[in-house]
């Protein structure tokens, strides 16, 4: 499939909501603890909340910060931020105060919108000049009474539609700016590659502050006129019924997420074969996962991206699923990728040899908010983004995403990703989780640190290790120490949290 030339009049996500509620007014689009939101009701309550957000002075180009859980009211103002041309800044439900307000000095909004779960937030955000609060509930039904609608907005590709932020600099957080262009053209390559279907039923239990949680299959789904099931956070035994439980299910979610499922004692006879879709991307996808659930009859598809990418931008066809299990994939019709040399500014072209992903096309962001220096630095060419991931790429043309740039070990001259040497020891005997971090050493200059949660009672040691790696790894790359812990750090989307691990090994007591 090439990618089509042809974009809609208005590419806004209030345009989505509105043209399915005209053609299909009664499709349940969204799901919630036993409440059901029709195509109709979201574009009607949406209008609403649009012109509560007029009324406080949301105009074209303002900020709404929104903070809260995976919830319905999040979709709906999502949608009636997009409805008055405004821009939605969604954060965690589990943001400390500090990180809001160091958002909202950032962003300067207009509204910050607070779920009631963190309603002590609302005097911290409230505290700047023309920022009015509102604290809501998950269910929006009533948010918008005594509101009409007002005239919506029309959207065009290079509107702004959200910021999300991330970890800078320095301690800034930095603001991917992402369009409604960005977030179309992103949909059309997972399109591309999984489709939409009205009958879908999307599980959504990725965080939908992140745009993997967003933009992977949700709003994809709401705008094919599918249903989102909404759940507020993740629960693996939860999230397996639903999945089991619906005639078309499709869910998008990290690693972590689908180990976990598969860790229950029911996904052993769990039947899988309705799920339609089932997307995951993130770091360190093991092939032991893939073939697990394809063994249970269940393709697992393959995917990288990145915030700024909105996120989609590479996928592993289903039919090279098993044999090029842990790969990235290769690059959806409405986007190009490079590997470059980061010492020499050349490109990669050799199959197997590293090199740094760029990546370039209509769902790339054009960079971060008020922050021209950071904007420059990622975009050393014109239309080009430097990701800070490093991959390899085979010689059928698929990718295989190695870890990130900062997190490449240096040992004795040689380059060592981490990810590559992680995917090993996670078939070690004894080794539930496991990650791997370089630390200083003033003899190789970094030395290879195993961080390893064991599994169950079964002992595990530094020599068993290396015996199992070194099957498949050459010796500079097995880990010269160990360290036992409880569980690993991990971020709201379920990744490692590698700089949390490195501060943890500061700590002298080690195994």
């Amino acid at each position: 499939m090439e990618c089509t030339p042809y974009t809609p009049d208005d590419m806004g996500v209030a345009a989505d909501a509105v043209r399915l509620a005209a053609v299909a007014p009664d499709k349940v689009s969204l799901l919630y603890q036993g409440d059901a939101f029709t195509a109709g009701e979201v574009a009607r309550l949406a209008g609403h909340w649009a012109g509560r957000f007029a009324a406080a002075g949301l105009g074209k180009g303002d900020r709404l910060v929104y903070v809260g859980p995976n919830s319905p009211s999040l979709v709906i103002a999502l949608v009636a931020t997009a409805w008055v041309g405004a821009v939605m800044v969604p954060l965690s439900a589990r943001v400390s105060a500090p990180e809001a307000k160091a958002v909202r000095d950032a962003c300067a909004p207009r509204i910050a919108l607070v779920d009631q779960s963190r309603a002590g937030l609302a005097q911290a955000l409230g505290a700047q000049e023309d920022c009015a609060v509102f604290v809501c509930t998950a269910s929006p039904s009533a948010a918008g009474a005594g509101f009409a609608a007002p005239a919506r907005q029309r959207m065009a590709e290079d509107d702004l539609a959200l910021l999300m932020y991330t970890s800078g600099s320095a301690g800034r957080p930095k603001g991917v700016m992402l369009t409604h262009g960005n977030l179309w053209w992103s949909r059309t390559n997972t399109g591309a590659a999984t489709g939409f279907d009205p009958l879908d039923v999307t599980v959504a239990v990725a965080p939908m502050c992140h745009i993997g949680g967003l933009n992977s299959q949700a709003l994809g789904t709401l705008a094919a006129g599918g249903t989102l099931l909404i759940r507020e956070r993740f629960d693996p035994a939860k999230t397996l019924r639903d999945l089991t439980g619906h005639r078309q299910a499709t869910i998008f979610g990290v690693p972590s997420m689908f180990e976990l499922m598969a860790e229950l004692d029911e996904f052993a006879t769990a039947d899988l074969s309705m799920v339609r879709a089932a997307v995951i991307a993130g770091a360190g996808i093991r092939p032991e996962l893939i073939h697990r659930y394809d063994s249970r009859g269940l393709t697992l598809r393959a995917s990288w991206g990145m915030t700024e990418t909105a996120p989609a931008a590479t996928f592993l066809p289903a039919a090279l699923a098993q044999s090029h299990a842990g790969a990235s994939g290769a690059p959806g019709p409405c986007t190009q990728l490079r590997l470059m040399d980061s010492a020499t500014g050349q490109e990669v072209t050799a199959p197997g040899q590293p090199g740094e992903l760029w990546v370039s096309g209509p769902n790339v962001t054009r960079g971060y908010w008020q922050d021209p220096e950071a904007t420059a630095a990622a975009f050393p060419r014109p239309g080009w983004l430097r990701t800070g991931d490093i991959a390899t790429r085979d010689a059928a043309g698929q990718y295989t995403v190695r870890g990130r740039l900062g997190d490449v070990i240096n040992t004795g001259g040689e380059k060592v990703h981490p990810l590559e040497v992680e995917q090993v020891l996670a078939t070690a005997p004894g080794v539930k989780e496991v990650a791997v971090i370089g630390t200083p050493d003033p003899t190789w200059g970094e030395e290879i640190v195993a961080v390893v949660v064991p599994l169950g009672t079964e002992p595990v040691t530094l020599e068993a290790l290396r015996q199992a790696a070194s099957l498949s790894l050459d010796h500079y790359k097995l880990p010269r120490r160990l360290r036992l812990v409880r569980s690993l750090p991990h971020t709201a989307t379920h990744k490692i949290d590698r700089p949390a691990l490195r501060l943890s090994l500061a700590n002298p007591a080690s195994t």
